[in-house]
């Protein structure tokens, strides 16, 4: 991994670790994901957040084995991110029930799939 890779894993991870302290946790929806991200500035850093947080995670589940690979860019900035996932979100409202983080999963696969894909076979 990369320092740059290194630093924004970091940064992503100490900004949802900063919004996530003080509330509960919990799974939120598409529907409310996408209020996030059209909301105040508070609510779209909210949202740039929780779909960096998400891409991250599915990234390490990936490399551990646990999901498909998404093979995007190594200069794919944060709002590319957001805008592909809010973009596939918008795009499928009877999609929008679903948990966002399987939502931003599919978002980020549709977008950069990877030439083969291998059945998922954790790693153990």
């Amino acid at each position: 991994m990369s320092p740059r890779q290194r630093r924004r894993r970091f940064r992503s991870a100490a900004l949802l670790l900063a919004l996530f302290a003080a509330s509960p946790a919990y799974a939120i929806d598409g529907n409310k994901l996408l209020q996030f991200c059209s909301g105040s500035a508070s609510d779209q850093l909210t949202c740039q957040a929780y779909i960096n947080g998400a891409a991250d995670q599915l990234m390490v589940m990936a490399d551990m084995g646990f999901a498909a690979k998404v093979c995007a860019p190594t200069n794919l900035v944060w709002k590319q991110t957001r805008d592909i996932a809010v973009k596939f979100i918008s795009e499928h409202p009877e999609k929008r029930a679903a948990e966002s983080t399987m939502l931003i999963g599919i978002a980020l696969y549709t977008a950069f799939p990877c030439e083969v894909q291998k059945p998922v076979q954790p790693r153990m």
